[in-house]
């Protein structure tokens, strides 16, 4: 198994399994609109058009099928620190709500 991300391929030409961003995926189709070297592709994203990339990767007409998966969500706290540059000699470090 490989993966390519933007800035690294830990992938070869051997691998059975090739992990990538849609954006990758996109690329290759620039370099090579029919994708010969794959014979499946599974296409994961949080913010992806699932409708447009089927319609992009149609063969004879027949979207491509979507498999949808929903996850789950966690809440976020958001917390900031000061920059050391900001703090006094004498004053609290605690950490404060943004």
């Amino acid at each position: 198994m490989g993966y390519q991300v933007r800035f690294a391929d830990k992938s070869s030409i051997t691998v059975s399994i090739k992990l990538m961003t849609d954006g990758i995926l996109l690329a290759e189709t620039q370099r090579e609109p029919r994708l010969r070297a794959y014979d499946t592709r599974i296409i994961t994203s949080a913010t992806i058009d699932a409708q447009r990339f089927a319609e992009h990767f149609a063969i004879n007409g027949k979207v491509a099928p979507v498999i949808e998966v929903s996850g789950r969500l966690f809440p976020v706290e958001q917390r900031c620190a000061p920059l050391e540059s900001d703090i006094k000699p004498d004053s609290n470090k605690r950490i404060k709500d943004c």
